[in-house]
């Protein structure tokens, strides 16, 4: 069984000022090793604006991408709260 580390998660620094911002990432296991074709599941959460959040935009469905060949995705979301699930065989 490989344990899955989300090693890089990048805002850009626009975040609360733009409607969208990228959000990238590469999926490792423990050694650091990329894992491609992982499952990256994005969850908007609506408890954002309590917890501070002035602008919680979110998205109206999750959206799930698979990462590439060297365990890299990105892709543009509106400012919000979010829950980021990762799997892999």
């Amino acid at each position: 069984m490989r344990i899955l580390t989300l090693v890089v998660l990048t805002l850009s620094p626009c975040t609360f000022l733009c409607a969208d911002s990228l959000f990238s990432g590469t999926v490792t296991d423990s050694l650091g090793t990329p894992i491609a074709g992982s499952i990256v599941s994005i969850h908007w959460d609506s408890a954002g604006s309590t917890v501070g959040l002035r602008s919680n935009v979110g998205i109206k469905k999750d959206i799930t991408i698979q990462t590439g060949a060297h365990g890299g995705f990105s892709l543009m979301l509106p400012p919000g709260f979010y829950d980021v699930f990762v799997s892999s065989m």
